[in-house]
């Protein structure tokens, strides 16, 4: 049973502020499901690796999964829903990490290790229940919500559903969802703008040091890429 000496999951709140248990902030949630391994309805089903410590899906490795497509229609991941990580993380890692759902995703499910939270908009700005949600794993207080076993961390989902979210006003509300996106986006251009220099400063050893000093010669076009990647890191992040 989840007690708490604050009002809220993150703390205590503002006189102004109000707050809600997180079922009472949602139109709708449904569990995953990870299908088969082959059948006549193959999907790409998102998984927990699938997950960003950014909040953030990389797609760049989905598993093809076979659901009956009654089943499918029901996870299709829709924009500005929130797939939670019910089941997983690790010994340095809590369960509970966020992802955000960008855009509508026709084609797409996800696995039984996970959740997808649908916001009601009616009641609370979607980015900002994300961003309330992602701190709350970020910061280590779901750790009082986990049920730990040898081999994984599993949310206590009926203490999750339960937990107190603050709800400022609905202004305040976007402002806090705009200006976590925008540090959130500054965070992963700085992270690989540094990958970027990293490799930067060895191509520049290598091309421009003798021999003798230990550095392998390396062509000038890899130099070149580098250069451009680190262009555009210091605009763009790549976010699927």
């Amino acid at each position: 049973m989840l007690t708490l000496n604050e009002k809220t999951m993150l703390g205590d709140i503002p006189d102004d502020w109000e707050f809600k248990p997180l079922q009472q902030l949602l139109s709708n949630h449904y569990p995953g499901d990870w299908g088969d391994d082959r059948g006549p309805n193959m999907v790409k089903v998102i998984r927990s690796t699938n997950l960003t410590k950014h909040g953030y899906l990389n797609l760049e490795d989905v598993a093809l999964r076979a659901l009956p497509q009654v089943v499918e229609v029901n996870l299709i991941p829709k924009k500005d829903d929130l797939l939670l990580e019910r089941s997983g993380g690790g010994p340095d890692q809590s369960v509970g990490r966020i992802g955000f759902i960008e855009y509508d995703m026709p084609g797409y499910a996800f696995s039984n290790f996970l959740y997808l939270l649908r916001p009601d908009p009616n009641k609370i700005n979607p980015r900002f229940l994300g961003w309330i949600l992602y701190y709350i794993n970020q910061t280590g207080r779901v750790t009082r919500l986990e049920q730990q076993t040898t081999q994984m961390r599993n949310l206590n989902f009926r203490d999750y559903m339960i937990m107190p979210i603050p709800i400022p006003s609905t202004s305040e509300q976007s402002l806090i969802a705009r200006v976590l996106d925008s540090i959130n986006l500054l965070i992963i251009n700085t992270e690989k703008a540094l990958v970027c220099t990293k490799k930067l400063n060895l191509a520049l050893k290598q091309q421009l040091l003798p021999p003798w000093v230990g550095f392998r010669e390396l062509p000038i076009n890899q130099i070149t890429n580098n250069i451009a990647e680190i262009a555009r890191a210091d605009t763009v992040a790549d976010i699927e």
